[in-house]
């Protein structure tokens, strides 16, 4: 057996020391798929978690340029003791606009970029 060098001896320490949050860090950048919540029709939605997840997050409207306007209310979150956030989740993440709602949205213009919308608003101050 040969013995290490103290260099050799460090840097396998500092190896070590930096394993847990190297391995922490791809966890958080590479996060799990999360399945989308079941269909109202579907056996397995909950209703329950459908209305939390309505109280939590829900849409107030449109801005001037006709963007959906959402509401994030941080009191309308369950105690995590009585509700599992991992279940949560896709219900929260159903009420977020589709990418087909945002491709729509930016097609129109409305995003700022002197659509229609921004025309018809000129129109009526003028």
């Amino acid at each position: 057996m040969t013995s290490m060098s103290p260099v050799d001896r460090t840097v396998e320490r500092v190896a070590e020391r930096l394993a847990v949050p190297i391995r922490r860090a791809r966890a958080i950048s590479n996060p799990p798929e999360v399945s989308p919540a079941p269909q109202p029709e579907h056996a397995a939605y909950d209703v329950k978690l459908a209305h939390m997840a309505a109280r939590i997050l829900y849409r107030s409207g449109i801005d001037s340029l006709g963007n959906p306007l959402l509401v994030l209310s941080a009191a309308a979150f369950p105690d995590a003791n009585e509700v599992d956030y991992n279940q949560l989740l896709p219900y929260v993440l159903a009420i977020l606009p589709g990418e087909n709602e945002i491709d729509e949205l930016d097609s129109h213009g409305e995003k700022g970029s002197g659509g229609e919308r921004q025309s018809r608003l000129h129109a009526r101050e003028g």
